[in-house]
């Protein structure tokens, strides 16, 4: 879809968990920080997170250190 971005959540075996579509000039840190803080709302037993190299390390820090 051109001009959109989705951002998705997926358990290990690969069944939606959580979808967010958002417009294209959101970068991919701040879209993947809004969709994972609302995964996790929704499924606190959430225990990993893997991640393309669009997120880079910021999100990284910023899943480890407790979602700042």
């Amino acid at each position: 879809m051109k001009g959109h971005k989705r951002h998705i959540v997926t358990d290990t075996q690969g069944r939606l968990l959580f979808v967010q579509v958002h417009a294209a000039n959101i970068h991919d840190m701040k879209g993947g920080r809004g969709v994972f803080e609302q995964a996790v709302k929704i499924f606190p037993s959430l225990k990993g997170v893997c991640a393309d190299a669009g997120y880079r390390k910021t999100f990284e820090d910023f899943v480890k250190g407790g979602f700042r």
